[in-house]
C-alpha cells in the first residue's frame, strides 16, 4: 500500500492515515488520485474496512 502513493503515511496496527498539505488545486487533484490507487488496492487484496 505504501509504495502506491507519494503522500505522509502512517500506519499503527490495523489503523492508516493517509495525509499531505493543500495549497493548491493540484494538491487536491493528487490527494484525489492517491484515495483513488488505495480503494483500487483494497479491491484488489479484498481488504474489508473494519470501522464503518
Amino acid at each position: 500500500m505504501l509504495g502506491r502513493v507519494a503522500s505522509t503515511t502512517r500506519l499503527f496496527a490495523d489503523d492508516s492515515l493517509l495525509y499531505r498539505e493543500i495549497r493548491t488545486i493540484e494538491d487536491t487533484d493528487i490527494m484525489q488520485e492517491e484515495m483513488r490507487k488505495l480503494e483500487q488496492w483494497k479491491r484488489e487484496y479484498a481488504v474489508q474496512p473494519l470501522n464503518m
